[in-house]
């Protein structure tokens, strides 16, 4: 059988990050026969399982994700200084430096200067994607393509809707957004909007977004709203609330004035309140997101991220303790696409990680590789799934011109494989295992071990055996285009981190 393929079907991750410790599955101790065991095949089978999956696991660790990351930046959005009229238009641009950019004139798409807040829809019907930007107190609505070469736009300063009285009286209303903090996609092709200036969450009808429907073709529609100022005990409104998630139709919303997470269903009936006083006692909650499994992750206050069950029962505190003194975390965000790939972003950097070992990082983001001027202040950060890869999406700013950009990374796992050849035939685990009817002879045993050794020397064979690295123009220590961090390099990020320098 395949090597590629028994490790698919053991469920084995390619989950190697360049800094992670290798520690195997099982210890001496546990594919060995112990002086109490019976030696029968039950037993003997199960110590040549444990070997085999050993096994596995060393083949799965060499295949590392690269730190040189992100893979690639496809562009940049914003005013050149080279444009002929820079009061009219945002362009995609390629090849020019962040310094290059000149802030925007045009009243109607000021909220990009000021942009602290991004989201980003994926229309395959269309072959284009929406970008949704606010200052606060407007969005701002890009349909790109998807070679980032076409553009348009248009600003809402308000929205129009319906709001439904408790004595079932209707009417019209227009309302002026105060503070915009959060916008994602919400259940059934809907986009929430949370206003946490208004305490107020607001639901609009997105599949035109999402599909190429001619009725609802590039615009959303108002469906529904809840909030204003209340307490935790209040169902449907909120205290300062600063982020909003969905997960399995539900919608969570990040009330952090009341130090809680309130639940709704679709239809933005309240399901449940889970009041985490405890937890946000000492370190304020600042973000709030889900990952695939459904594990809740929010971003507090002290650079800590509490990582929750989808019950809210359990807790893990993960420490960013890998950032320097200087900057603070703005945001979390996770791969559509890749269950493992997760973000850091803070006011300065991005930083990759895997959920599978929440306390390391892959690396982050080296920006200067693609002309970014690393004194750019970021303000937001969104990703969405681009062709089974991570489109990303940076907005920052220059702290002298005021000018904003928006950086367009083209990003995935990116494994760089230590083997020579990739893929090589091994004896699976059915071919290793003794037979039942077979009778318990040295020779019996002795086969079974043979095959797990001729497993063994295929891998050996096709390692690379040296790793001849250069430096790159920065001192970085660079084997086959792909950066490590030496184990001094570690120790020296860390104790900065900690300010210890």
């Amino acid at each position: 059988m395949n090597i590629t393929v028994e490790v698919e079907q053991n469920g084995l991750l390619y989950d190697r990050a360049p800094t992670q410790q290798l520690s195997l599955p099982y210890n001496l101790k546990e594919v060995t026969i112990q002086p109490n065991d019976i030696v029968s095949s039950q037993v003997i089978n199960l110590k040549l399982q444990h070997l085999h999956e050993n096994f596995l696991y060393l083949f799965t660790r060499s295949k590392i994700c690269s730190n040189i990351i992100p893979i690639s930046s496809t562009a940049t959005m914003g005013l050149s200084t080279n444009q002929d009229d820079i009061s009219e238009n945002l362009t995609w641009k390629s090849g020019l430096s962040t310094s290059q950019f000149v802030p925007v004139i045009a009243s109607a798409l000021s909220a990009f200067n000021a942009a602290k807040v991004v989201y980003a829809i994926n229309n395959p019907e269309r072959s284009i994607y929406q970008i949704i930007m606010s200052d606060g107190k407007q969005l701002l609505i890009m349909y790109s393509n998807y070679s980032e070469t076409a553009l348009t736009q248009r600003t809402l300063y308000y929205s129009e809707y319906r709001k439904i009285f408790s004595n079932s009286a209707a009417a019209s209303n227009n309302i002026n957004y105060q503070n915009i903090v959060a916008i994602t996609k919400g259940p059934r092709q809907s986009l929430l909007v949370l206003d946490q200036g208004a305490n107020t969450l607001f639901q609009y009808d997105a599949k035109g977004f999402l599909t190429d429907d001619n009725i609802y073709s590039q615009a959303f529609f108002f469906k529904d709203l809840i909030g204003e100022y209340g307490t935790a005990q209040d169902k449907l409104s909120f205290n300062a609330p600063s982020d909003v998630v969905t997960y399995n139709n539900n919608i969570y919303v990040l009330d952090s004035g009341n130090s809680c997470i309130k639940r709704y269903d679709e239809n933005l009936n309240w399901v449940r309140t889970y009041l985490l006083n405890r937890d946000f006692y000492y370190n304020y909650p600042q973000k709030l997101k889900v990952d695939h499994s459904g594990n809740f992750y929010c971003l507090l206050s002290g650079n800590k991220i509490n990582v929750y069950s989808n019950d809210f029962q359990n807790k893990n505190v993960i420490d960013i303790d890998y950032i320097n003194n200087t900057e603070t975390p703005i945001d979390i965000a996770f791969s559509e696409k890749d269950p493992l790939i997760y973000y850091v972003v803070t006011d300065q950097n991005v930083y990759k990680g895997l959920t599978s070992d929440l306390n390391n990082i892959i690396g982050k983001y080296l920006l200067y590789q693609f002309k970014y001027n690393n004194t750019q202040t970021i303000s937001a950060f969104a990703t969405f799934n681009f062709g089974g890869n991570d489109k990303n999406l940076l907005i920052s700013s220059n702290p002298s011109s005021h000018a904003g950009i928006m950086t367009c990374f083209y990003d995935n796992k990116n494994l760089y494989d230590n083997l020579a050849i990739a893929d090589f035939d091994i004896y699976n685990l059915d071919n290793i295992l003794i037979d039942s009817e077979e009778y318990m002879q040295s020779w019996v045993i002795n086969k079974s071990i043979s095959k797990l050794i001729a497993n063994h020397l295929r891998f050996i064979d096709q390692l690379i055996g040296k790793f001849q690295f250069k430096y790159d123009d920065r001192g970085n220590s660079v084997f086959k285009f792909t950066r490590y961090l030496t184990a001094e390099e570690k120790q020296k990020l860390t104790t900065e981190a900690l300010g210890v320098l």
